[in-house]
């Protein structure tokens, strides 16, 4: 019976050793599974796209955007991705939400590295370069934008901006847009520049008794009238025009035909001076219904600091310098004097026009 029960012991004893063993080699092993197995799929794939722009669409859950990156070989394993970001906002606190928008990685990256990008808002896309000129129209800018953005039209964006006219602020944009950037992007950053480049006068305008809407057409027609002219001929020209609206005079501004017929206009033609459009400053008095174009700085701060005048009337001679009268034959008299070979149409320069006689040359 004693050889029995040492038996028994002997074979118990080796039985919980190799249990033991067992249970020891599971967790030296196990963990060792799991790390390689996890970095497996947490690691860069084959395959991985470089160059290669992306889109995560509006509105994608973190499951569509790990599925959709796995489909696309940007990562082993969505479960891994979307267990990432659990992390990430579970433990870590953080906003693990993932901007919309297009990506671009130059550099294999494993999954966490995809996810930061993602979450961070780092495109990656080229930048493009995009320059607007002082005194540019929504049209031209439209024209400019067709052609650098893939997802833009000129239609597209004119019809955006129509209520932007004025307050697109002229600037060169190095670093702001990319080819996916949409109307709302460009129009969103290129008002943010108007209210940072113009934050001081919009600050008086805010606290005077003057309309913003105003002073900005008025600084639209200023710009074209005087674009290139130091700020002293930008104030005389303000107070100029501010006179005529005072006087109820029509304010007979040239620029506003090149406007209208969205193509520059070198010489102004009496067929142009009756052209029934709220926008013909001849034919109707009063302001036109938005600005014609979009306006500097230096263009808005004359509109609302005009220099204080008696004149009513200005002309620019071929000389580039401008010339100003207080009454409609002393006008004539500087047309004759400082434009050659001039040939005007009759105007009745207080209400409009009287009869065709050829062209104005500007």
């Amino acid at each position: 019976m004693s050889d029995v029960n040492y038996l028994y012991k002997t074979q118990k004893g080796k039985w919980w050793k190799k249990l033991l063993f067992l249970v020891a080699l599971l967790f030296v092993i196990f963990p060792i599974v799991v790390f390689f197995s996890y970095a497996f799929v947490s690691g860069v794939p084959r395959d991985f796209p470089l160059n290669r722009d992306f889109e995560i669409k509006k509105g994608m859950s973190i499951k569509e955007i790990g599925e959709f990156l796995e489909k696309e070989h940007y990562i082993k394993s969505a479960f891994v991705f979307r267990a990432y970001g659990k992390y990430i906002t579970d433990f870590k606190k953080e906003d693990g939400s993932i901007d919309s928008g297009w990506y671009n990685f130059k550099q294999p990256l494993d999954v966490f590295d995809v996810y930061r990008r993602l979450k961070d808002g780092e495109s990656g896309v080229d930048k493009v370069k995009i320059t607007f000129i002082e005194g540019e129209t929504n049209h031209q800018y439209a024209k400019k934008i067709a052609r650098k953005f893939k997802n833009i039209t000129e239609k597209s964006f004119l019809e955006k901006a129509k209520e932007h006219e004025g307050y697109l602020y002229p600037d060169t944009y190095n670093n702001d847009f990319t080819a996916y950037s949409t109307e709302e992007d460009i129009i969103k950053v290129l008002r943010k520049n108007f209210d940072q480049k113009n934050k001081d006068i919009l600050k008086k305008i805010k606290n005077s008794d003057k309309s913003l809407e105003k002073i900005i057409i008025m600084a639209s027609l200023i710009e074209k009238e005087a674009g290139s002219a130091p700020l002293s001929v930008k104030k005389m020209v303000s107070g100029i025009l501010w006179n005529r609206i005072r006087r109820g005079m029509p304010l007979q501004v040239d620029a506003v035909f090149s406007y209208i017929n969205k193509r520059h206009i070198k010489k102004t033609l009496y067929s142009h001076l009756k052209v029934d459009s709220p926008y013909n400053t001849y034919k109707y008095k009063g302001f036109p219904p938005t600005a014609i174009c979009n306006p500097t700085t230096s263009s808005i701060v004359a509109a609302f600091s005009p220099t204080k005048t008696s004149y009513l009337y200005y002309i620019t001679g071929k000389d580039g310098k401008f010339y100003y009268a207080k009454t409609g034959t002393g006008h004539q008299q500087n047309v004759l004097k400082y434009r050659i070979n001039y040939k005007a149409p009759e105007i009745d320069l207080e209400n409009g026009i009287l009869e065709d006689n050829s062209n104005v040359s500007e």
